[in-house]
């Protein structure tokens, strides 16, 4: 079974940084989503949904996984070498599409993809856990 569904807490901060999302949105596999992080601002592709996990200590249900963007000029295999996966500290980073959609959250990554929660999944957690009704402000 797995140990934990969302990577989720509810902090209380001093100095917010600006919410550039506007909309909680879906996803696609296809889609590209931008995740600007605390140790590095990327563009990635969605890819398929994993049904369970293990990242690090804990094991994830329903997560997406963030692979290379579908290259253009660049052979797929050149893509996928020269592809970075989210990086230690990333972890919570929200990943945007179309600039103001927020659809997820970073929560791990491995050698070969990183890895996301849906914001819908987020906010129904939130939701079960918390008892708030959450919304982007």
């Amino acid at each position: 079974p797995a140990v934990s569904r969302t990577d989720l807490a509810l902090i209380s901060a001093t100095n917010p940084s600006a919410n550039v999302a506007r909309t909680v949105g879906d996803v696609d596999s296809g889609d590209r989503v931008r995740m600007e992080g605390s140790t590095s601002t990327r563009t990635y592709q969605v890819g398929g949904a994993c049904v369970f996990r293990k990242l690090g200590q804990a094991c994830f249900e329903e997560l997406w996984d963030l692979s290379p963007p579908t290259p253009g000029v660049l052979s797929p295999n050149l893509s996928a070498a020269l592809f970075t996966p989210p990086r230690d500290g990333d972890s919570g980073s929200w990943l945007l599409r179309d600039g103001d959609v927020w659809t997820g959250m970073v929560v791990g990554a491995d050698a070969l993809a990183g890895y996301a929660l849906s914001s819908d999944l987020i906010l129904d957690e939130a939701r079960a856990a918390f008892g708030l009704d959450l919304e982007l402000a």
